[in-house]
Parts: structure tokens; sequence; C-alpha cells
């Protein structure tokens, strides 16, 4: 079984695909909404899409675009469909890279749509028309079974004996008018052509008429051979009720009789009648042809009909929606007025600001000038006692060169200053990593202090440009503000 997604926003449309489709055959899958449109012929993997262009949701050919982009639907053949693009559109979309196979404009014809149909899916997916049944079976073979029927009483070959035709009792004219009338009893009966045209307020198809007939006035008198046939026009017949038989006369001794001419004129008759007959069935044909025209071109009518007042209520809401934002927009530049205002304000507040920052600055300055002061003199404290410190350590080792012829009397005094020389060593090592300690303390403080003092003048430029730029904005302003008023 095929598949056939239809995208479109006209559920006649997707009613009208439905009908046709032949069921068992396809499988419709339908939606008005073109975010769905991709997922969905992931899905179902249709034989075909249409796409409709106007659809609520998306545009058309993005949704056209994206179905044609992605590699499990770019192979699946799409139709587009448009009431409101037109053929110049079409031809522009053909040069993209990703187009559609096939464009058409809408409203499409019953016809129209079932062609594009069997193009893609085949002619055994879509339902053939059923025509309205005949009052009989007019083919060729009935026709001539029923004229055959009426003419029994004559000779086709004009070749009926003096004999045979003494035996008739009918005048030839009596019996060839008779004959007509009865003919065109059997077709009123039978086709019932002027009431049926009636009630389907169609044209009326011409029935028979012998009202132009040229009959012989005169008493059986024959015909020559070179006189042309009389034409019979049965399209203004007037059939007489009260006509329901021949009449016939009695006396088998009359005069009249049936002549070779009066033969070939009733054979023309019949042909003529024949003829007749045959463009009552073609114009019945024509006639159903056209009802079925007339039927499809109402539904597109009825389609277009609603497309306009979908149009309509869409101009409506546009021009809804035009008044909303032009609301809006004059609700934003009151609210940009205001913004104004606040921003005259901040800029009012960030020179104060600012002002401050500088004031702020030069006391980070001072702090900073005091520090350096600070750090100097703790340097110079260190320094001295760094010396100090090493003055001691050379008298100690003065005194311990000199005790040493004294080490083995006085190892008590020996061990006493070796361990004071140790703690001397201890106490200066101590003194001398404090000193680090402190020095890097005060270069780190220094270097926070050096890059606090850049950020500040970082972020003093920056307040300046943007002082600089709220007083270009403000000038701005004012220049706009004084140029509607002047």
């Amino acid at each position: 079984m095929k598949t056939l997604l239809v995208i479109d926003p006209d559920a006649g449309f997707h009613a009208k695909v439905k009908e046709l489709l032949k069921p068992g055959q396809v499988e419709l899958v339908s939606t008005d909404k073109g975010s769905d449109a991709v997922q969905l012929a992931v899905d179902v993997s249709p034989d075909l899409v249409i796409l409709n262009l106007e659809l609520k949701d998306l545009n058309g050919f993005l949704v056209c675009s994206s179905l044609k982009k992605n590699p499990a639907t770019r192979d699946i053949p799409l139709v587009i469909t448009s009431a409101t693009k037109t053929e110049e559109d079409f031809d522009q979309h053909r040069k993209l890279k990703f187009r559609a196979d096939s464009y058409f404009r809408k409203p499409l014809s019953e016809k129209g749509l079932s062609s594009l149909l069997i193009d893609f899916l085949g002619a055994t997916t879509v339902q053939k028309k059923k025509e309205t049944p005949l009052g009989a079976d007019f083919d060729e073979e009935n026709i001539d079974k029923l004229l055959d029927s009426t003419f029994t009483a004559f000779s086709t070959d004009g070749s009926q004996s003096q004999a045979e035709a003494s035996t008739s009792s009918i005048p030839a004219e009596e019996a060839t008018e008779g004959l007509l009338i009865e003919e065109s009893k059997k077709e009123e009966d039978g086709f019932n052509l002027e009431l049926d045209l009636k009630e389907e307020e169609a044209e009326l198809a011409p029935s028979v008429d012998l009202s132009d007939l040229e009959e012989d006035d005169e008493d059986e008198s024959p015909l020559p051979e070179e006189e042309p046939a009389p034409r019979v026009d049965t399209g203004d017949l007037e059939l007489e009720p009260e006509i329901s038989e021949v009449p016939e006369e009695k006396g088998s001794e009359q005069e009249a009789q049936t002549s070779p001419e009066n033969s070939f004129k009733i054979n023309q008759l019949k042909q003529d009648s024949r003829q007749k007959s045959v463009q009552i069935i073609t114009l019945q044909k024509e006639n159903e042809f056209l009802k079925s025209e007339n039927r499809n071109l109402l539904m597109d009518l009825t389609s277009l009909k609603a497309d306009i007042a979908e149009r309509e209520q869409e101009l409506a809401e546009k021009k809804e929606k035009i008044e909303k934002e032009r609301e809006n927009l004059k609700t934003k530049l009151d609210e940009t007025e205001a913004e104004l205002a606040r921003a005259k304000e901040e800029a009012e507040e960030k020179v104060r600001q600012y002002k401050e920052l500088e004031s702020r600055n030069l006391t980070l300055e001072e702090k900073i000038d005091a520090l350096q002061k600070e750090n100097q003199g703790l340097i110079g404290e260190l320094e001295q006692k760094l010396a100090s410190h090493e003055e001691s350590l050379a008298e100690l080792s003065r005194q311990l060169l000199t005790e040493e012829n004294k080490v083995q009397a006085l190892e008590t005094k020996c061990k006493e200053h070796s361990d004071r020389e140790q703690s001397l060593k201890e106490e200066a090592e101590n003194a001398n990593r404090e000193f680090e300690e402190k020095e890097s303390m005060l270069m780190t403080t220094i270097e926070n202090l050096t890059k606090n003092t850049r950020e500040l003048e970082d972020e003093l430029k920056a307040n300046r440009e943007k002082l600089k730029h709220l007083s270009d904005i403000l000038k701005t302003a004012a220049a706009e503000v004084d140029s509607p008023g002047s």
C-alpha cells in the first residue's frame, strides 16, 4: 500500500484528495502544521508529499528546504501548491538547490488533481469517476435494433415486390409519419431527456422534429429518382400524445401502395433518425460531462470563497496587529524618553562617583608613599641589626681562637660557648628569616599597591571615557529635544 502525505491548512482539500483515492490502495496522512511535516515524513516514509505554501505556522518554502535537506526525506517526490504565488515565483524556486518536483496553482480541479495523483502514485490508486447511468444502453448495436424494429414493415434495399407492397393497407406518407411518431415516443419513454435535463438545470438536448418534413399531398404520386430525400430535423419535434398507434384501413383493395421511391425516402429517414439518435447520445454524454465540470467548479468556487474569507480574516488580524505594534512603539518611545532622563541622572551620578574615585586615588597615593617610607625605615633597621650580628659573630670567633689552647681545660666553658654560639647562630638565622619574610611581605604589599594603582588608573580612564560618551549622548539628546521645538 502506498502512502500520501498532505500538508495543507485547507480541510476541504484533504477531503477532496481522500474522495479521489481508491480505498485499500493509498494511506492518506494529513496535517495542517509545517512543524510536523519533517517528523511525519520520516515516520511514515510517504510515496508523495503535497505541500501547500500558505501554512499558518511556517513558511512553506522553509518546509520544502527542510524536507529536501534531510537525508531521510530528500528523495521523496514533493509537489508544491499555492493560491497566492505566481508562475514567476515558481520559476524562481525551481532554480534553487532544494526545490520541489512539481508546482501547481490552487484551486485544483478534480481532473487536475486526479492527473497529479496518477502521475506520482499510478493509475490504480485513483478512483474512476462513476458516470450517471442513462435511461437505455445507447450503443450503435441497440440503436440499429431499435430502428430495425421500427421499420420492419419496409424493405431496406428498395426491392420490395409489388404484391408485398399491396398487402399494406397504410398509405406510404401516413405510415412514415406514424412510424416516426412511434419511434419518437419510444425515445421519449426510454431517454426521458427533457425531464432529466430540467431537473439538472442544464441545456435541453434537441429532440426529433418532423415539422419541416415536406410531405407529398398528392395522392400516391411516385417521386422522381433525381429528387433528393427530404431532410429530417429532430431538434424541434412536437409529439402529439393523442397519437398512440398507426391508423389502419381494413380495405385490402385500397390503391395505396409503397413505391421504391417511398422506400428510399423511408430508408433516408431511417438513416437521419439514426444520426439524430447518435447526436442525442453525444449531447447527453456532453451534458453529463458539463454537469461534472460544473460540480467541480462549484467545489473550487466554494474553496476559493473560503480562502478569500480566510484572507480577509488574516488581513483584519494583521491590521489589528499593526495597531498593537503602533501602540507598542508609542509606549517604547515614552519608555525611551524616560530612559534618557534616567541616563542623564546616571551620568550625573557617574560624575559624582568619578570625583569620589579621584579623592580616593589621592588618598591611596599618600598611603603608598607612607608605606614606602616605612619600608625603607624597616630595611635600614634590619641592615643595622644584621651588621651588629656579624660583628658579634666576628668577636666570638676571635674569642674562640684565643681560647683554643684552653679547650681541654675549659671544656665546660667551651661547651657553654659552643651552645651560646649555636644559640646566637639560631638567633641570627631567625632574625635573617624574619627579615626575609618582612621583606617579601613588603614587596608583595608594594606590588599589590602598584596593581591597585594601575587598576584605579584604568578605571579612572574608563570612567572618563564613559563620562565623555554620556556627555556626547546628553548633547545629542539635548539637540534632538531642541530640534522638534524649533
